[in-house]
């Protein structure tokens, strides 16, 4: 029985990718009436994850996210399951510029997977995907940082919206190009018993994961300044979830984002990348990682250089400052005559 609805699960998902990619071209996510769920997949993997109300049945669900304070909530109508499950996968291999119907089919294998356990383990995979404008990538397609993954924008080979619609447009988006972080996460999924919490992924973003995506993020961006040893920041233009059971109803398209000058990372460039990212982000001290947050957000957000300066000393002296008060004292003369 087991075999015989992955099976079907499969051809469902063959038969479901020209819509998607019919539904990219139009802009708009076209709902599909798929057929009963217990067809492709068995009820008793959701078994003790579900609950009813007076209408209908709902996935209701809470992902609590690993070493993070926070958790994804889900209140899903089981009869659109399949629809967003396999809208969202799709949505993934876009991110992941592997749009292909190989590329789709195998991804909506692991998704199967995934529900198949979901009773048993919990175990989730949630990913964050972050557009970055400024940034080419010469001669390589990606780079894998561990929990981060770079990778090229193609914009011949993608049907995500948020991206295509943002690079290939004439005029002021002229030349734009970029590439696209995904920042991994696992968790793990138990019932949530207050059906009225449990809403779309849009609608309750963990501040704690926002925050910490944030961080991954521009930990990237600093260790790329560092490595390029240039003041030019990329920029971030849009964040996706592909949580697997977000409930959904479109596929967003992207907005606009700067167009200037474009920082081009060489793969001989790479392992400095990498040296300098891992240094920033292994520390756990909350009196080294606040004042590199500090130093970073005067960095790449400051747009005033002399303003940005300041609050990069500060920051340093933040982390140096010691009792004898000897590099604080320094600071205030170096600011007092930069301030002059």
């Amino acid at each position: 029985m087991m075999e015989k609805q992955f099976s079907n699960f499969v051809a469902l998902s063959q038969e479901a990718y020209p819509i998607y990619i019919n539904s990219f071209e139009r802009r708009q996510l076209k709902h599909v009436n798929f057929p009963k769920l217990d067809k492709y997949i068995n009820q008793n993997c959701l078994s003790g994850l579900t609950l009813e109300d007076e209408s209908e049945e709902y996935l209701s669900i809470e992902a609590k996210l690993d070493g993070i304070n926070g958790s994804l909530f889900s209140r899903l109508p089981t009869k659109r399951l399949l629809e967003c499950v396999l809208s969202t996968t799709f949505e993934k291999c876009c991110f992941r510029m592997s749009p292909s119907m190989e590329g789709y089919v195998n991804e909506a294998k692991h998704s199967y997977k995934v529900i198949n356990q979901l009773s048993k383990s919990g175990d989730l995979d949630v990913s964050i995907f972050s557009g970055l404008s400024g940034l080419v990538l010469r001669e390589f397609d990606e780079i894998d940082l561990g929990d981060l993954v770079v990778r090229k924008v193609n914009i011949h080979q993608n049907h995500i919206d948020t991206i295509k619609y943002t690079l290939e447009m004439d005029g002021v988006r002229t030349n734009i190009m970029g590439v696209v972080i995904e920042s991994k996460y696992a968790a793990k999924v138990h019932r949530n018993p207050d059906i009225d919490k449990t809403v779309s992924f849009e609608k309750e973003f963990p501040e704690a994961l926002r925050l910490d995506n944030q961080n991954r993020v521009n930990n990237f961006a600093l260790a790329l300044m560092i490595t390029k040893n240039i003041q030019k920041p990329i920029e971030v233009y849009f964040s996706e979830s592909t949580f697997l059971f977000k409930e959904r109803c479109c596929f967003n398209i992207g907005n606009d984002v700067f167009n200037g000058p474009k920082i081009v990372l060489k793969q001989d460039e790479v392992e400095e990348l990498k040296y300098w990212y891992n240094a920033l982000s292994v520390s756990k001290s909350k009196h080294i990682v606040k004042p590199i947050q500090d130093l970073q957000s005067s960095i790449l957000k400051r747009n005033d250089d002399k303003y940005a300066l300041l609050d990069a000393l500060i920051s340093w002296e933040s982390m140096f400052t010691t009792k004898d008060r000897g590099i604080k004292e320094t600071l205030k003369d170096s600011i007092s005559k930069f301030l002059e």
